[in-house]
């Protein structure tokens, strides 16, 4: 078994106004997409290229509800930033496809930095999919 660190950023930044009802853990290893995707709902994941991994979900089945400044601050807590992120993952319970939202997502993700790869994982099928670079006029 592999040893892990697992800290509950929710007790630690109680005044972080996006952390509530939401759950955020860090690891000190990057966990295979079968361990961290087992929930009914969505989770997206951030890993990072100094080893560490931060899952955020709000526990809903349609959304993540995670912000760009919300990514930051939690990447800044483990030192790292968006443009050293390696990949940020996220599923869809459902079978789905990037819905425009993730489009969007993906979009200001690159335009603030992040230069890592985008990942949409299906848990039932255990395949991944990943973005295509959007063209801007998509968002408009």
């Amino acid at each position: 078994m592999k040893k892990i660190t697992v800290l509950v950023l929710l007790v630690l930044v109680p005044l972080a106004s996006f952390a509530q009802n939401k759950r955020v853990l860090v690891y000190d290893y990057q966990p295979r997409l079968e361990e961290i995707f087992t929930e009914p709902f969505e989770v997206l994941a951030i890993y990072t290229k100094n080893g560490k991994t931060i899952t955020i979900t709000s526990h809903l089945v349609n959304r993540v509800n995670g912000s760009l400044e919300e990514i930051e601050y939690y990447l800044n807590l483990v030192g790292s930033n968006l443009e050293s992120a390696k990949s940020i993952v996220h599923n869809h319970p459902t079978p789905n496809r990037w819905s425009l939202q993730d489009k969007k997502f993906y979009y200001e993700l690159k335009r603030e930095g992040f230069k890592g790869e985008f990942v949409l994982y299906f848990p039932w099928s255990k395949s991944e999919r990943h973005m295509e670079k959007p063209k801007a006029e998509e968002f408009k």
